[in-house]
């Protein structure tokens, strides 16, 4: 509504002179005699003027109805998580210091202690990359442990991310099956993995994969499933999602020194930096 009232105010401002104009006498001056006589092409200027006024205006009014139509409509768009309240930003450790798994974990744990400490955070978590930023995303095809393996025409591939445990909860992604990584997924722990919807009716034909296992290309490791999450608009909402689905290993079995860390408070502010 405020848009929509913006707009409007906008054109009623714009469209005021050309309406005074094109109701001003323009034979007054023609009246009044002397050197203030217009000739008829003065006045078939002005007139054309004022006619170029209005038609640009009902242009950019029209332009102005499409484009807050097509914002109403991206708004409606499910992106698979709750953007209010919500404040995000990098972290980029140096490797020089930060030269090992340890460091790197024990890094996020102390910082995210720090965040659920201030007054107003519900959860924190973080990931390697955010929805709707799937430019930069890296995708594999998967294998099911103890199953045929998919023919080439055929094989799905799923977004690979890395999430920390609280991310889904900070993020308002739904946990649908399982659950959701822990601090006792670290490295010494049997490697585990949270598939998004998309990702486990491709895997399991609609069944529950939790319990399952599958495979990388070219890697010897078996991932666990251990949950289920709701899935997420990889790119800009405009633009189908090339991905068939989501995969998201535990940081602290795989750490990352570039992050984005995520914060959810109560206040209805969103944020990035």
């Amino acid at each position: 509504m405020r848009s929509w009232s913006r707009v409007l105010s906008t054109l009623a401002f714009g469209l005021a002179p050309a309406l005074g104009l094109s109701q001003a006498d323009l034979l007054a001056p023609l009246k009044a005699g002397g050197y203030r006589t217009a000739s008829v092409r003065t006045q078939q200027v002005r007139a054309a003027l004022v006619i170029a006024e209005v038609a640009l205006s009902l242009v950019l009014l029209v332009t102005a109805g499409l484009m807050l139509r097509s914002l109403s409509e991206l708004q409606r768009v499910d992106v698979g998580f709750r953007r209010d309240g919500l404040l995000t930003f990098n972290v980029a450790l140096p490797r020089a210091k930060y030269d090992s798994s340890q460091l790197v974990s024990g890094f996020y744990r102390k910082a995210f202690e720090r965040f659920r400490a201030l007054q107003g955070v519900d959860a924190v978590g973080a990931v390697n990359l955010l929805p709707l930023a799937a430019d930069g995303a890296s995708g594999f095809s998967f294998q099911i442990v103890g199953r045929p393996p998919f023919e080439s025409a055929d094989r799905p591939s799923a977004e690979f991310l890395e999430a920390t445990p609280d991310y889904f909860r900070a993020m308002g992604i739904p946990l649908l099956h399982g659950r959701s990584f822990t601090d006792g997924d670290g490295p010494m722990a049997p490697p585990v993995i949270i598939i998004s919807k998309r990702m486990a009716d491709r895997f399991s034909s609609g069944g529950d994969p939790v319990g399952a296992a599958l495979s990388l290309p070219g890697n010897p490791t078996s991932y666990n499933i251990i949950g289920v999450v709701g899935d997420v608009h990889t790119q800009d909402v405009d633009k189908p999602d090339k991905w068939q689905g989501q995969m998201y290993l535990a940081n602290d079995q795989l750490p990352s020194t570039f992050m984005t860390i995520i914060v959810r408070s109560q206040g209805p502010s969103t944020g990035h930096g």
